[in-house]
């Protein structure tokens, strides 16, 4: 019972996270570096983190969000676009 408080705590910490990001920092982050700072995939890597802390427990959420976010970056190539 204690654990799923836990669990339930920490996802809606990450949830506030998320959001504070996408309303101050990404708007003023496209609006610095322009379209080049756009996310390659849709949706976009913050919708993608809510949805999956909304649907799973918080350490498969924060594995599933890590790895996606390390794929959404210029240098990282799909293994087909090789």
């Amino acid at each position: 019972m204690v654990l799923k408080g836990l669990d339930r705590g920490a996802r809606l910490a990450a949830l506030s996270l998320i959001k504070a990001y996408s309303l101050a920092l990404s708007p003023l982050k496209v609006c610095l570096f322009g379209s080049l700072c756009r996310c390659r995939f849709e949706p976009t890597c913050s919708q993608y983190a809510a949805q999956m802390y909304g649907a799973h427990n918080f350490f498969k959420a924060t594995i599933l969000t890590a790895r996606r976010l390390l794929r959404c970056q210029p240098f990282y190539r799909d293994k087909d676009e090789q």
